[in-house]
Parts: C-alpha cells; sequence; structure tokens
C-alpha cells in the first residue's frame, strides 16, 4: 500500500482541502477517503474548468463525491454572501 492509498485521518482532510468547518470534515471522513482521494477532489476544486476532462470528471469515486459535496457547500456560501 502506498502513502496515498493510506486512510485519511482528520488532520489529513485539513491539511489537503483547508479551511472547511469541522461538519464538513466529518461528513468527508464518513466517507473513508484516501490521501489519493483528497489529491484529486483537491486538484479538481482547485482547477475548475482548467483540468482536463477524463470521462466527465474526477476517476475515483470517494474523491467525486468530496467534490460534489464541496461545490454545494460553496454555492450556498455564495447565496447567502448575497442575500
Amino acid at each position: 500500500m502506498s502513502a496515498t492509498d493510506k486512510p485519511a485521518t482528520l488532520a489529513d482532510i485539513r491539511r489537503v482541502l483547508g479551511d472547511i468547518d469541522d461538519v464538513t470534515v466529518a461528513e468527508i471522513a464518513k466517507l473513508k477517503p484516501t490521501i489519493a482521494d483528497l489529491d484529486e477532489a483537491l486538484m479538481w476544486l482547485s482547477e475548475g474548468d482548467d483540468v482536463p476532462v477524463i470521462s466527465g470528471g474526477p476517476q475515483r469515486p470517494v474523491a467525486a463525491a468530496i467534490v460534489d459535496m464541496l461545490a454545494v457547500e460553496e454555492e450556498e456560501a455564495e447565496e447567502q454572501t448575497r442575500t
């Protein structure tokens, strides 16, 4: 097992994904991500539309779930700042 295939800890989630709230960290932890899942999710989140599309999105299902979760949170935060 490579280092990136090891299960991610709560500290890993915060280190890789940055400043996210405790509830979101807990929700991501429930997905049982690996470091590789977190790295892939970060790539997609940080690059947005500039990331080459490979079969429509992230290849790892857990990474895709993380991207979806954080994208929804970002949209909700933007809506709150507009109101």
